[in-house]
């Protein structure tokens, strides 16, 4: 037995083994891309902060000021202590539309962080159904192993008693050979599965349990039969989102081409000397500006013409969107409906090849059978052992996809599973 089969049989007697939905909700935690959206999502609120409610509250700042004069009449100089408080009062509207593009800017990378987890989801599952898979086909390599090596023993004993002749013990041999052979490709993708588990999960091994075998033949019909809302998904909303942001910028920068009116007052200590006649004391001052833009060098109209082209662009990634959303839900609904069809009947196949292989070993330990006739049951059964698991790793896949296809995380697709599409958000 190799070490990696050790390895392997210790993983499975281990009670510290992570079940399959305990290792995918920690790959999602720990996943650096979720992490990084999170701190970017957390950026964003910090830079709009400024943008929303708190752009109708006044900007208020201390200043400290002195400056001196000199002109034919004398020399003058001035010293102040103040408080200021600046204060727009209408900008035709380019605050209000401000507000707003900020705010779905913040609701777009909300999104985002929703979209960013269900691609982590989706690496995820697809990395443990993987291991799971080469997990258990080193264990149908192992019986093959096993039923070559005990064909190859009454081969040989059949030989030594002179029924059949040393060619026969020779084919058989070279199966042995070949199976050893696909024991050690197995061995080899088993290790690559498990380093592709190990960077998204760390150290931990997994129960290699098909997780959903029970619950997917009573979830599937109901799911293929639900409709389908698209606009739950994650990437329909960001684009929506992003559009929504963009003509909101876009109509900022066109009003910000009008007039505003801005009021500041101030209060403080001021001290003068205006041609040697001086004065000091607490005071206050107020004032309206009007600001009409005139001639900016066109920065005003070309950023309202920017934002103009944006909105275009995003009206046309949206319009991708929508279309990549419906291609998804239509062929992840046919494909899901087949595959689980695929596996259920693959089972019962196994049932029959498995009935067919232990009639005829005893028919070849009996010597009624040929090892040629014999390595047809071997193979039979092996290669629907293969398509079985195979059947198994694709309905799980496929269920995946039709979930995030509605916008869904797989827990909120089962129904033992009670928890909302993106908990813990």
């Amino acid at each position: 037995m190799t070490l990696l089969t050790l390895m392997l049989a210790a993983a499975w007697a281990s009670p510290e083994n992570l079940g399959f939905n305990q290792a995918l909700e920690k790959i999602v935690d720990r996943s650096p891309s979720v992490l990084k959206q999170r701190s970017l999502l957390a950026a964003t609120r910090s830079k709009n902060l400024s943008e929303g409610l708190l752009r109708w509250t006044p900007a208020i700042s201390a200043q400290a000021k002195t400056g001196v004069g000199n002109d034919p009449a004398g020399s003058t100089s001035s010293q102040s202590v103040e408080g200021v408080a600046e204060f727009n009062l209408f900008r035709f509207g380019a605050d209000i539309a401000g507000a707003r593009a900020a705010n779905k800017e913040i609701e777009s990378q909300e999104f985002t962080l929703q979209n960013t987890i269900l691609t982590a989801e989706a690496e995820a599952i697809s990395a443990l159904v993987d291991y799971i898979l080469a997990t258990r086909k080193i264990d149908v390599a192992d019986r093959i192993l096993l039923s070559r090596k005990d064909s190859l023993s009454v081969a040989n004993r059949r030989y030594e008693k002179g029924q059949i002749p040393l060619e026969e013990v020779d084919k058989v041999s070279v199966d042995l050979d070949n199976a050893t052979a696909q024991k050690r490709d197995a061995e080899a993708s088993l290790a690559q599965a498990s380093a592709d588990l190990e960077r998204l999960l760390g150290e931990e091994r997994i129960s290699t349990e098909w997780p959903w075998k029970d619950s997917l033949p009573k979830e599937v019909p109901r799911l293929i039969q639900e409709s389908a809302d698209l606009t739950r998904r994650p990437d329909w909303q960001i684009s929506s989102k992003d559009w929504e942001l963009a003509e909101q910028k876009a109509h900022e920068a066109f009003r910000d081409l009008f007039p505003r009116l801005d009021v500041k007052v101030s209060y403080g200590y001021f001290k003068t000397d205006l041609y040697g006649v001086g004065s000091s004391g607490p005071g206050w001052t107020a004032g309206l500006a009007l600001t009409i833009p005139l001639y900016d060098r066109l920065v005003g109209y070309g950023r309202y013409r920017a934002q103009a082209h944006t909105q275009m662009a995003a009206d046309a990634q949206f319009e991708g969107v929508r279309r990549l959303a419906k291609r998804d839900f239509d062929s992840a609904r046919a494909t899901l409906g087949i595959s689980l069809d695929t596996a259920l009947n693959r089972e019962k196949t196994l049932g029959v090849a498995r009935k067919i292989y232990q009639a005829n070993r005893e028919r070849f330990n009996r010597g009624i059978l040929s090892a040629n006739e014999f390595r047809i049951d071997q193979d039979r059964l092996t290669e629907t052992e293969t398509l079985v698991l195979h059947g198994w790793a694709s309905a799980h896949n496929d269920f995946r996809r039709l979930c995030h296809a509605i916008g869904r995380r797989v827990a909120a697709c089962l129904a033992s599973f009670p928890a909302g599409p993106f908990s813990g958000l």
